[in-house]
């Protein structure tokens, strides 16, 4: 059935998709971010269409000319886990973006799975500046008709830990997931266990949570041990227009501690997020808005 998921996927690919997502919208994406310089490019995946080797090898090559790992960190989306793929033929073009930072070689065999990968690497952290990045996976192989996925028990134990540990901290916690953690999603693309990832964040709480998936510009807030915690999906950053609310966007945040110290009323950390879309006119990205999170 997985098997014929992939031919599914490919047809979509070949008629529909690949008139949308185009190279030329990542190549002015790539000198948008060139220009502007940010301190860490975060991506929520869906970097393949149908989780070919050969596209995994392609991602990877793009993956390092954006920047090295340092720069750039990186959680897979459903598309990317369209079929169990071998360790060998797919996610090892992306290991230095996937795990943590001072991650040993993983001791995983030649044929592991994507479910020996998710238990090795996820979450992970990664410290960059004041900000502690939460790499969570959602990503995993299911049916024909679905796009859904599931972060797990054993990784949900995990994030609850990681996340009180960095609360001890004076990092800015940024959880980063493929799958909306929100209620109401439709059923065949949602997050299975959302409820359960929305209890870890309202007992352990986060700053920022940061999610792809559906394509979308989308703003929420959830319940945290003190404050609501922000969540924001992003757009597509390939897509060169299937319709207007769809165009190729991506976002700048800036995240700073807020002036006056720590309050149980208020979020540590000040952060706003600017919005830049494509312009197929001028083939380049260009600044639509900036509001306060």
């Amino acid at each position: 059935m997985l098997l014929n998921k992939r031919i599914f996927g490919w047809m979509k690919w070949r008629f529909e998709r690949r008139r949308i997502h185009r190279p030329e919208v990542l190549a002015a994406l790539l000198a948008d971010l060139q220009r502007l310089r940010p301190d860490h490019v975060v991506i929520t995946g869906d970097l393949t269409n149908i989780g070919l080797e050969a596209e995994f090898a392609e991602a990877g090559v793009w993956l390092r000319r954006l920047g090295d790992r340092q720069f750039v960190s990186l959680v897979p989306g459903n598309h990317d886990a369209y079929v169990p793929e071998p360790w060998r033929a797919a996610w090892r073009h992306w290991k230095e973006y996937l795990e943590s930072d001072g991650s040993k070689e993983a001791l995983l065999p030649p044929a592991a799975s994507f479910w020996e990968l998710t238990d090795e690497y996820f979450p992970s952290v990664r410290i960059r500046g004041p900000i502690a990045l939460v790499g969570v996976c959602t990503a995993q192989p299911v049916g024909v008709t679905r796009a859904s996925g599931a972060v797990g028990a054993r990784q949900l134990a995990r994030l609850e830990r990681i996340l009180r540990e960095l609360a001890a901290t004076d990092l800015c916690r940024v959880v980063l997931l493929h799958h909306p953690p929100l209620p109401d999603d439709v059923a065949w693309r949602a997050l299975t266990d959302s409820a359960a990832v929305r209890e870890v964040l309202r007992r352990a709480g986060a700053d920022l949570v940061l999610h792809g998936h559906a394509h979308l510009t989308m703003r929420a807030h959830l319940p945290g041990p003190d404050t609501p915690i922000p969540v924001v999906g992003v757009r597509s950053a390939s897509d060169i227009g299937s319709a207007p609310d769809r165009v190729a966007q991506y976002h700048v945040y800036r995240i700073e501690r807020a002036p006056g110290g720590p309050s149980l009323s208020a979020s540590p950390f000040r952060m706003t997020m600017e919005i830049r879309e494509y312009e197929a006119a001028s083939g380049r990205f260009h600044y639509v808005s900036k509001e306060e999170l």
